[in-house]
């Protein structure tokens, strides 16, 4: 599995769905986010969240205005055909196939 995660001074920022069953492990961490905003750092985890964090920012730093025009222009509109809002949410069998693309793309 491909898996890049930054650990300094308590703050945490990861980069792939699969990196959640890592964070875990670790004592009070919080695995269930999409923008983390740490203190003076914000992260967002995969590419339509990261998008949502770009807005974010873009909220935070420039206004709603601004940030709704930024959703306008890039026509981001998120509607996914499917139920799940997290990894934990996600059916065991598609899980399981995202691992072995996973360890396929790794090895």
């Amino acid at each position: 599995m491909k898996l890049s995660i930054i650990l300094f001074d308590g703050f945490t920022a990861l980069d792939v769905v699969g990196g959640y069953e890592v964070l875990a492990r670790i004592p009070g961490m919080e695995t269930e986010f999409v923008a983390e905003k740490d203190g003076k750092y914000v992260t967002g985890a995969g590419v339509s969240a990261s998008i949502d964090t770009a807005i974010y920012l873009a909220n935070e730093l420039a206004g709603e205005v601004v940030a709704r025009a930024l959703t306008l222009g890039t026509e981001y509109y998120p509607a996914p055909p499917f139920p799940e809002r997290s990894p934990a949410e996600v059916p065991a069998e598609i899980q399981e196939i995202v691992r072995a693309f996973d360890a396929g793309a790794a090895a």
